[in-house]
């Protein structure tokens, strides 16, 4: 059934050789931990103490670069969490909670807010032919069709009932969607903005979103890992095999020859598959990275991948063997990369970048495992630092409060995926002096040469180590109730998390 969806603007303000049949696998599953470290006996590092230097400037060129920003935040509330790009018009279409947005991406350096509107939360975008736009709400179990040919002011044309929507792809003339649910159903776009429904698949789990590649569609299943159905019938896909990932599917993306996708899987990295048959995807490895991927998009020899802290860029130009050239951390929440020519735009949150990798550039790129370390008065802890660019990193000294620290390297020269160790030793013996400052590290990556550690000197008051945690009760996602003191004895993870 269609409704009508209201849609008010908020105004305009004016303001190489490829190898896709090469069988290397690619890169190990994780950091090589070992690498890089000047040992004296076996697997016992030679600590190297930092001088104290902090905030001198890198003399490396940086491969990955933000060409341009827009603090959407500026214009409307807006918080957006998936992003399109409309390369024949430069335009990009976000959305999230607030609504649609419209961004005129034709000078990448200043992008330029064009419309945002919609009246609710929408989580998936997707263009349609014909200047359809559509824009699901799994809340209100609802997809939105918008006409973009205005894109500063899209005409809303009503809208499709069904329950949950997760995400969609389309061909000329059809539309598949999956749902939450554990189905993908088929639409007939010949009029975009009247879709009718031709068949439903039953069989996946938590379907994200569908993507097209040839004869072949394949679903991200956050349950189930790839799900794949032959489009011999267009009308009505059939599910033909379902091939399980290291973690839980949330986004994929293609090569550009076809023949090698890259999924998100979360808190594992990015999987990479070949499709030699296209009918079963076979793993060749993981790349992994720090914190969860959530978004994957290929564009030529550039594959983009967002992790909510980063957008992280490798050259895929052998697209079996992916090589990470360089990471940027965003202000905000990186939550969808759209690659679009040599560039991405990046759905940031309550921003849009557009980011550009020069993949002839080498660089080191710094990646502190732990950001803030407890460390009582005449104690040590270690710090692990990575090094998740291109190109050897030097560790040029470290810098605290007189007095308070001394730091000392495992190595100072960290070689591309791979880490050190800093360790850390609080020098006062004064057990009333407990305060927070940090440590500023100095190393050679051209982006951000300084990354602080925070020392916390005392626990927070009530919560030390080793104090028993507050009692509580909670319902867990089977029905029954779990009380914490039942648990002693058990491991116990927390786990803090929103939905978007």
């Amino acid at each position: 059934m269609l409704l009508l969806a209201l849609f008010a603007c908020s105004g305009s303000p004016d303001p190489e050789t490829d190898a896709p049949n090469d069988d290397t696998d690619i890169m190990d599953d994780d950091v090589d931990t070992d690498e890089g470290e000047d040992s004296g006996t076996a697997g016992v590092p030679e600590w190297t103490a930092l001088p104290q230097k902090c905030g001198d400037p890198a003399e490396t060129d940086d491969p990955l670069t933000v060409v341009g920003s827009l603090l959407l935040q500026d214009f409307r509330f807006i918080e957006t969490v998936d992003i399109v790009v409309d390369e024949e018009s430069d335009i990009a279409w976000l959305v999230g909670q607030g609504g649609l947005i419209s961004v005129d991406l034709s000078d990448p350096s200043a992008p330029e807010y064009l419309c945002g509107g919609g009246g609710q939360r929408f989580y998936q975008v997707e263009l349609g032919p014909d200047n359809a736009l559509y824009a699901a709400n799994r809340d209100r179990g609802s997809v939105s069709i918008f006409d973009r040919t205005e894109p500063r002011g899209p005409t809303p044309h009503g809208q499709i009932d069904v329950a949950g929507p997760s995400g969609m792809a389309h061909t000329d003339d059809r539309l598949y969607l999956t749902t939450h649910a554990g189905e993908l159903i088929t639409y007939d776009i010949t009029d975009p903005f009247a879709p009718q429904e031709l068949s439903r698949v039953g069989g996946l789990e938590n379907a994200w979103s569908p993507y097209l590649q040839g004869a072949h569609l394949y679903v991200a299943d956050n349950s189930a890992g790839i799900i794949t159905l032959s489009l011999a019938d267009p009308d009505e896909p059939a599910l033909i095999g379902v091939t399980a990932t290291q973690g839980g599917a949330q986004d994929l993306t293609f090569s550009e020859d076809g023949q090698t996708m890259y999924v998100a899987v979360g808190g594992a990295g990015i999987e990479v598959f070949r499709l030699d048959d296209p009918s079963a995807p076979q793993s060749i490895g993981i790349e992994a990275l720090n914190y969860s991927v959530i978004s994957v998009s290929a564009g030529g020899d550039r594959l983009w991948a967002a992790n909510q802290q980063d957008v992280v860029g490798y050259d895929i130009s052998t697209p079996r063997s992916p090589v990470r050239i360089n990471t940027e951390r965003t202000p905000q929440w990186a939550m969808h990369v759209a690659a679009y020519g040599d560039r991405v735009a990046v759905s940031d949150w309550g921003y849009l970048h557009i980011l550009d990798l020069d993949l002839a550039v080498a660089a080191p790129d710094i990646a502190l495992v732990e950001r803030a370390v407890y460390l009582e008065p005449d104690t040590t802890t270690e710090v692990r630092v990575r090094n998740l660019g291109n190109a050897s990193m030097e560790i040029l000294g470290a810098e605290a409060p007189p007095g308070r620290v001394m730091v000392e390297a495992s190595t100072t020269t960290i070689e591309p995926d791979s880490e050190g160790r800093l360790r850390i030793t609080n020098t006062t013996t004064d057990s009333a002096q407990s305060d927070v400052f940090g440590v500023c590290v100095a190393t050679s990556d051209p982006d951000t040469p300084d990354q602080i550690v925070t020392i916390l000197s005392a626990p927070p008051p009530n919560v030390g180590i080793g104090t028993d945690a507050p009692d509580f009760t909670l319902t867990g996602l089977d029905g029954e109730t779990y009380t914490l003191s039942d648990q002693r004895g058990q491991p116990v993870v927390l786990a803090y998390f929103a939905t978007w």
